[in-house]
């Protein structure tokens, strides 16, 4: 299980902050033009490539602060295309609700699976906005049935 966080903003401010950490941290490593956001992806497929190789189930449980799709070149779909993940939120019927609170309503957040995972879901479901701590995004969760395969149709708690 990975649990991760993608930076939204993509510009330096020359601050402290996470994003221009990372920055100067890819600064310091040789990057001529580091673009962040892009090698939080191709990092997030090497691991998850190693861990597939290792024959692992992979969960990746992120705050992509991006709509599948958006980003065209090194967003979530290349992630998910690369590593072969599927949404573990998508597998049951319905729409999946928005993620994000502020601004317009959004989904942002994810929970991806590789194929030995998806086939386990049994449930999906998201708690509603600021159910146990005050956030700007919801807690996602899912049941996954250790052995065998999971039913025929999960559904939304």
């Amino acid at each position: 299980v990975i649990t991760a966080y993608r930076r939204p903003r993509q510009t330096v401010k020359q601050t402290s902050t996470f994003y221009d950490q990372q920055y100067a941290m890819l600064l310091a490593e040789g990057h001529k033009k580091p673009n962040v956001r892009k090698h939080f992806i191709t990092s997030l497929i090497k691991i998850v490539h190693k861990l597939i190789e290792q024959d692992h189930k992979v969960i990746v449980n992120l705050d992509a602060n991006e709509i599948i799709g958006q980003d065209k070149n090194f967003g979530i779909q290349t992630l998910m295309d690369s590593c072969e993940l599927g949404d573990l939120h998508s597998v049951v019927p319905g729409e999946v609700p928005k993620t994000y609170k502020y601004g317009y309503e959004q989904r942002i957040d994810y929970m991806l699976g590789t194929s030995g995972v998806l086939k386990q879901v049994m449930k999906a479901g998201m708690l509603a906005f600021d159910d146990g701590i005050f956030s700007k995004h919801r807690g996602l969760f899912v049941e996954i049935q250790q052995q065998g395969t999971a039913r025929d149709y999960p559904r939304f708690y």
